[in-house]
C-alpha cells in the first residue's frame, strides 16, 4: 500500500501479525494515513475514499463511526495507550458489518512511531444482542414496547421536560368489554383485534410519541413536547374516533370502544410510577362513568 516503509512490511514478524492476518488489520501514521492494510480490506467495497485523494484511516470505515475512530487514533498517538472499541464498515450493496478493533503504537526500528488497528467481525453477535434487546422491550403479541422500555422513556422524558420547562402526559387506554371478544370470536380473533388496535394507536400518534402495551387490552401512551390540556385532548379524541372504527377480523367486523384516562407531568405527579397510576385512577373513572369515554386525572 505505502512504500515509504519498505522494511516494515517485508519484516517476517510483520508478515506473520498481518500479511496472512483474516481479520481486518490497518498501521497507519500520524497524519491517519494508512501504510499498510491486511487483505480483508482489500475486498470489494471495505475501501471508500474520493478519487483524487489518498486514503485516510477514517475512509475505511462507516461515517458515522469515523470521528469516534479518528479520535481514539489521534489519542494513541499522544498516549502511546493501546485502546478498544467497536465500529461498523460499509460495503457498497450490503449492510454494515459490526467490528470490534484494538488500537495500539507500533515502534520501527528505521522510523518513528505508527499506529496499528486490528479489529475482527462481530456482525453474527451484535445481531444477536440486538434481537435480545428487542425481545426484552418489546411485546411480543403487538410489537409495541413494552413497560420496561416505557419506563425507560418516560423517566428519560420527564427529566428532559423539567430541564426545559415543558409538559408531558400519559394516557392509559383500555379497550371496552375485551372479554367479550374472546368470548364470542375466541382467542385468536382477540389476538387479532389488538395487533389491529396497535396498529391504530401507533398512526394516531406524532413523532415524539410513545405507545405501549401494558398487558392484556391496556395500552399506555407517552405523549411529549405539548403546549396545553388543549393538545392533548385532541390526541385522546384522535385516539377515540380510530379505535371506534369497526375492527375486520376473518371475515367478521366487530365494533368496541375504549375508556382513556390521562394525566399531566408536572401538574398531577413528579415520578414515572405515579403518573402511570394517575392516568390508570383516571381511566377506571371514565370507566365507572359509562365506559366509552376520556377523564382527565382531578377533572
Amino acid at each position: 500500500m505505502d512504500n515509504r516503509y519498505p522494511r516494515l512490511q517485508d519484516n517476517e514478524w510483520f508478515q506473520q501479525w498481518f500479511g496472512s492476518s483474516g481479520d481486518y488489520a490497518l498501521v497507519f501514521d500520524e497524519s491517519l494515513a494508512p501504510v499498510y492494510a491486511s487483505p480483508a480490506w482489500d475486498k470489494p467495497g471495505n475501501e471508500k475514499h474520493s478519487a483524487g485523494r489518498a486514503p485516510m484511516l477514517t475512509d475505511y470505515v462507516h461515517e458515522d463511526d469515523a470521528a469516534g475512530l479518528a479520535g481514539a487514533a489521534l489519542q494513541l498517538f499522544r498516549s502511546g495507550c493501546p485502546a478498544e472499541l467497536e465500529f461498523r464498515i460499509q460495503p457498497p450493496g450490503r449492510k454494515p458489518l459490526w467490528l470490534k478493533g484494538r488500537l495500539f503504537a507500533l515502534m520501527p526500528s528505521d522510523g518513528p512511531m505508527l499506529g496499528a488497528l486490528a479489529a475482527h467481525d462481530i456482525t453474527a453477535y451484535k445481531e444477536q444482542m440486538l434481537q435480545l434487546t428487542h425481545l426484552a422491550y418489546s411485546d411480543p403479541l403487538t410489537g409495541l414496547p413494552n413497560r420496561r422500555l416505557l419506563m425507560d422513556r418516560l423517566q428519560q422524558s420527564m427529566l428532559s421536560a423539567k430541564r426545559h420547562h415543558r409538559l408531558l402526559a400519559v394516557l392509559y387506554v383500555d379497550l371496552d368489554d375485551f372479554k367479550r371478544v374472546n368470548d364470542q370470536h375466541g382467542h385468536s380473533a382477540g389476538d387479532e383485534l389488538l395487533q389491529t388496535a396497535a396498529k391504530r394507536l401507533r398512526r394516531s400518534l406524532r413523532d415524539p410519541d410513545t405507545v405501549c402495551r401494558m398487558g392484556g387490552d391496556e395500552f399506555v401512551v407517552l405523549l411529549d413536547q405539548f403546549e396545553n390540556k388543549k393538545d392533548v385532548v385532541k390526541i385522546i379524541q384522535r385516539i377515540a374516533a380510530a379505535l371506534s372504527e369497526p375492527f375486520e377480523l376473518s371475515g367478521r367486523y366487530i365494533e368496541v370502544t375504549c375508556s382513556i384516562g390521562g394525566a399531566i407531568y408536572p401538574c398531577d405527579a413528579s415520578t414515572a410510577d405515579a403518573l402511570i397510576h394517575m392516568a390508570d385512577t383516571a381511566m377506571y373513572s371514565s370507566k365507572r362513568h359509562g365506559k366509552n369515554r376520556y377523564a382527565l386525572y382531578g377533572e
